[in-house]
């Protein structure tokens, strides 16, 4: 079992899927994991792929 060093460790990928839901969906679950990141419980990532296929 990983011992965090700290919240911001939590990396969480976010698909094309999650972002387009987020973007277009006000009651998407998918903002919740923004609304963590905001608070520095984690760091979302994505790729420059992932956002392309999104948009």
């Amino acid at each position: 079992m990983p011992r965090w060093r700290g919240a911001t460790d939590l990396r969480l990928f976010l698909d094309a899927n999650i972002l387009f839901s987020a973007a277009y969906r006000d009651t998407s679950p998918a903002l919740l994991l923004f609304e963590l990141a905001s608070a520095g419980r984690c760091r979302l990532v994505t790729s420059t792929f992932a956002w392309g296929e999104a948009h």
